[in-house]
């Protein structure tokens, strides 16, 4: 059977600690056909040594000599893939030796879909799972758009996705971006096809080491300020034009769940809410878009924290008005 191949682009900056877990991962992969590109983002350890100890033609090293961040690295690797299918992976996480597999399967056997993810297994630096609750996550396209607004819901060391969407709109990542670059990136694709995940565990996800989170806490004014704008860029792709406190009221709020208490907030919700309402997307996607929205809303919503002090009756009148409300 004929395998087209899949890239899969991988940067790395200061990662020798676990770059070679994740090198052997790859290259013991069920399946063959791969390009791996490796970008070092001006590492100082001894990273790139390690890459380049590894004798195996799949192989492709691009060397920045300067720190340039993830989504310029990541662009890089796109501007010289060769593979029908493409993914990015981080150098710290470790994939499943049938994870590329499975998901050039699914897209073989499936013309219409763009993209395609799976689950992440959460562990800590050595390895160990981090075990919580298994939370459903939507594995259709009817189910991943809507959600999309609100919370990126496409693993990226787990995606791949077509290449001719690359090659014929031009997407890349926003080399702006520090953080959630993949997002920013998957809004670019939402036009182009389906998306679908498969509910299987795919890779390990060392969670605790994520960047995300350690600029977030370094940086935060500028941390939202970006998150705000993706979230902006994002909602425009669905045809839905908010301006940049609506952007900032969406990560906080609907996003990141931080309390909603203040009247302004109050009314800013219903105004995001009516425009979604109110927009020209598909009818499906608009339903449980404006559910996402409602049960999102309220879990944020003040009130809700105190529902357990008063009886369930009440509770569920305040639900049900609630609902009504917000139509």
């Amino acid at each position: 059977m004929f395998m087209k191949k899949v890239t899969q682009i991988v940067s790395f900056y200061n990662e020798e600690k676990y770059i070679k877990e994740c090198i052997d991962s790859l290259l013991n992969q069920t399946y063959s056909n791969l390009e791996l590109i490796f970008v070092n983002d001006g590492s100082t350890d001894k990273s790139l040594e390690i890459v380049e100890s590894y004798n195996d033609d799949r192989i492709i090293i691009i060397n920045n000599t300067q720190n340039r961040g993830q989504a310029y690295c990541r662009n890089l690797g796109l501007d010289i893939a060769t593979g029908e299918y493409i993914g990015f992976f981080d150098a710290d996480d470790i994939s499943y030796s049938n994870r590329i597999e499975l998901l050039a399967d699914y897209l073989d056997e499936h013309d219409d879909c763009t993209c395609v993810s799976g689950r992440p297994k959460l562990v800590d630096e050595k390895l160990n799972p981090i075990f919580l609750p298994k939370k459903r996550i939507p594995l259709d396209d009817i189910e991943i758009k809507p959600e999309m607004l609100f919370v990126c819901n496409v693993a990226c060391s787990c995606a791949i996705f077509r290449s001719i969407i690359i090659k014929d709109k031009h997407v890349r990542q926003n080399d702006k971006y520090r953080i959630s670059q993949d997002y920013h990136f998957w809004f670019q694709f939402l036009p182009e096809g389906k998306f679908n995940n498969i509910d299987e565990y795919l890779f390990e996800y060392r969670t605790y080491l994520s960047k995300s989170r350690t600029f977030e806490k370094q940086n935060k004014e500028l941390y939202s300020a970006w998150m705000s704008e993706i979230f902006m860029f994002g909602w425009s792709k669905y045809g839905i034009d908010i301006n940049a406190d609506e952007g900032k009221y969406i990560f906080e709020h609907l996003h990141r769940n931080k309390v909603v208490w203040k009247s302004k907030d109050i009314s800013m919700g219903k105004e995001l809410f009516l425009k979604i309402k109110e927009s020209g997307l598909d009818e499906e996607i608009k339903k449980r878009a404006c559910r996402i929205f409602r049960k999102r809303y309220l879990s944020s919503f003040f009130v809700c924290y105190y529902l357990r002090l008063i009886p369930n009756e009440i509770a569920l009148l305040f639900r049900v008005f609630m609902t009504k409300v917000w139509g």
